[in-house]
Protein backbone atom coordinates (compact mmCIF):
# COMPACT_ATOMS: atom_id res chain seq x y z
CA UNK A 1 0.00 0.00 0.00
CA UNK A 2 1.03 3.39 -0.85
CA UNK A 3 -0.01 7.15 0.99
CA UNK A 4 -1.27 9.53 -1.63
CA UNK A 5 -1.71 13.23 -0.16
CA UNK A 6 -5.28 14.36 -0.81
CA UNK A 7 -4.92 17.33 1.02
CA UNK A 8 -2.57 18.93 -1.49
CA UNK A 9 -5.06 20.22 -4.89
CA UNK A 10 -3.97 18.16 -7.89
CA UNK A 11 -3.06 21.96 -9.47
CA UNK A 12 -0.25 22.03 -7.60
CA UNK A 13 1.24 18.47 -8.28
CA UNK A 14 0.71 19.53 -11.79
CA UNK A 15 2.62 22.82 -11.38
CA UNK A 16 5.48 21.01 -9.78
CA UNK A 17 5.61 18.32 -12.92
CA UNK A 18 5.59 21.00 -15.43
CA UNK A 19 7.50 23.19 -13.61
CA UNK A 20 10.28 20.74 -12.95
CA UNK A 21 10.11 19.99 -17.01
CA UNK A 22 10.74 23.53 -17.99
CA UNK A 23 13.65 24.53 -15.39
CA UNK A 24 15.40 20.87 -16.48
CA UNK A 25 14.40 22.05 -20.60
CA UNK A 26 16.28 25.27 -19.82
CA UNK A 27 19.44 23.78 -18.64
CA UNK A 28 19.15 20.64 -21.47
CA UNK A 29 19.47 23.79 -24.12
CA UNK A 30 22.13 24.79 -22.83
CA UNK A 31 24.16 21.48 -22.93
CA UNK A 32 22.61 21.40 -27.12
CA UNK A 33 24.16 24.98 -27.66
CA UNK A 34 27.26 23.80 -25.72
CA UNK A 35 27.58 21.52 -27.70
CA UNK A 36 26.23 23.12 -30.84
CA UNK A 37 29.61 25.85 -30.73
CA UNK A 38 29.32 27.25 -27.25
CA UNK A 39 31.83 25.23 -26.08
CA UNK A 40 34.73 27.22 -27.99
CA UNK A 41 33.14 30.60 -26.35
CA UNK A 42 35.82 31.39 -23.72
CA UNK A 43 33.58 31.50 -20.10
CA UNK A 44 30.51 31.34 -21.58
CA UNK A 45 31.07 27.47 -22.59
CA UNK A 46 31.45 26.88 -19.69
CA UNK A 47 28.72 28.28 -18.04
CA UNK A 48 26.33 26.48 -20.59
CA UNK A 49 27.64 23.63 -18.72
CA UNK A 50 27.14 24.70 -15.14
CA UNK A 51 23.24 25.66 -16.45
CA UNK A 52 22.49 22.40 -17.33
CA UNK A 53 23.62 20.56 -14.37
CA UNK A 54 22.43 23.51 -12.10
CA UNK A 55 19.05 22.77 -14.23
CA UNK A 56 18.94 19.17 -13.75
CA UNK A 57 19.46 19.26 -9.95
CA UNK A 58 17.06 22.04 -9.52
CA UNK A 59 14.47 20.89 -11.81
CA UNK A 60 14.62 17.31 -9.78
CA UNK A 61 14.71 19.13 -6.53
CA UNK A 62 10.98 20.91 -7.60
CA UNK A 63 9.77 17.73 -8.44
CA UNK A 64 10.85 15.38 -5.78
CA UNK A 65 10.55 18.13 -2.66
CA UNK A 66 7.22 19.25 -1.35
CA UNK A 67 8.64 22.77 0.10
CA UNK A 68 7.40 25.48 -1.64
CA UNK A 69 10.94 26.65 -1.17
CA UNK A 70 12.53 24.47 -4.49
CA UNK A 71 9.58 25.82 -7.37
CA UNK A 72 10.58 29.36 -6.10
CA UNK A 73 14.47 28.31 -6.35
CA UNK A 74 13.23 26.92 -9.50
CA UNK A 75 12.09 30.11 -10.66
CA UNK A 76 14.86 31.75 -10.06
CA UNK A 77 17.07 29.82 -11.65
CA UNK A 78 14.99 30.88 -14.92
CA UNK A 79 15.28 33.94 -14.30
CA UNK A 80 18.36 34.62 -13.83
CA UNK A 81 19.43 32.59 -17.14
CA UNK A 82 16.80 34.72 -18.91
CA UNK A 83 18.01 37.70 -17.43
CA UNK A 84 21.69 36.74 -18.33
CA UNK A 85 20.59 36.46 -21.85
CA UNK A 86 18.91 39.68 -21.93
CA UNK A 87 22.51 41.43 -20.26
CA UNK A 88 24.40 39.59 -22.96
CA UNK A 89 22.27 41.06 -25.72
CA UNK A 90 22.46 44.44 -24.08
CA UNK A 91 25.81 44.90 -22.53
CA UNK A 92 27.38 41.67 -22.95
CA UNK A 93 28.84 39.16 -21.09
CA UNK A 94 32.19 38.04 -20.37
CA UNK A 95 33.10 39.39 -23.91
CA UNK A 96 30.37 37.65 -25.66
CA UNK A 97 27.49 39.38 -27.04
CA UNK A 98 24.28 37.97 -27.86
CA UNK A 99 21.53 38.44 -30.64
CA UNK A 100 18.11 38.75 -29.34
CA UNK A 101 16.67 36.78 -32.46
CA UNK A 102 17.20 33.25 -33.82
CA UNK A 103 15.87 29.92 -33.54
CA UNK A 104 17.40 29.10 -30.09
CA UNK A 105 17.49 32.52 -28.43
CA UNK A 106 13.40 32.43 -28.93
CA UNK A 107 13.03 28.79 -27.99
CA UNK A 108 15.21 29.30 -25.01
CA UNK A 109 13.38 32.44 -23.91
CA UNK A 110 9.69 30.95 -24.55
CA UNK A 111 10.94 27.81 -22.02
CA UNK A 112 12.75 30.11 -19.29
CA UNK A 113 9.55 32.95 -19.25
CA UNK A 114 7.09 29.49 -18.60
CA UNK A 115 9.40 28.06 -16.03
CA UNK A 116 9.08 31.31 -14.07
CA UNK A 117 5.18 31.01 -14.33
CA UNK A 118 4.90 27.98 -13.83
CA UNK A 119 7.11 27.66 -10.97
CA UNK A 120 5.58 30.76 -9.08
CA UNK A 121 2.37 28.94 -9.74
CA UNK A 122 3.82 26.15 -8.01
CA UNK A 123 4.84 27.82 -5.17
CA UNK A 124 1.06 29.87 -5.00
CA UNK A 125 -0.75 26.43 -5.17
CA UNK A 126 1.47 24.38 -2.69
CA UNK A 127 0.04 24.45 0.89
CA UNK A 128 2.32 25.59 3.78
CA UNK A 129 3.11 22.65 6.05
CA UNK A 130 0.58 22.79 8.90
CA UNK A 131 -1.90 24.91 7.09
CA UNK A 132 -4.53 22.21 6.56
CA UNK A 133 -4.28 18.75 8.47
CA UNK A 134 -2.81 16.00 5.83
CA UNK A 135 -5.38 14.12 4.51
CA UNK A 136 -4.14 10.49 3.80
CA UNK A 137 -5.46 7.27 2.18
CA UNK A 138 -3.73 4.48 1.16
CA UNK A 139 -4.58 2.61 -1.69
CA UNK A 140 -3.43 -0.44 -3.11
CA UNK A 141 0.48 -0.71 -4.83
CA UNK A 142 0.61 -0.74 -8.51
Amino acid sequence: MRAIDTARPPFALAARVIGAALVIATGAIHLYLYNSGYSSVPTIGGLFVANFVAGVVIGLLVLFRGERLWPLIGAAFCAGTFGAFLWSVEWGLFGFREHLHGTWQDRAAIVEVAGIVVCLAAVALTQRAGQRPSTLRTTPAG
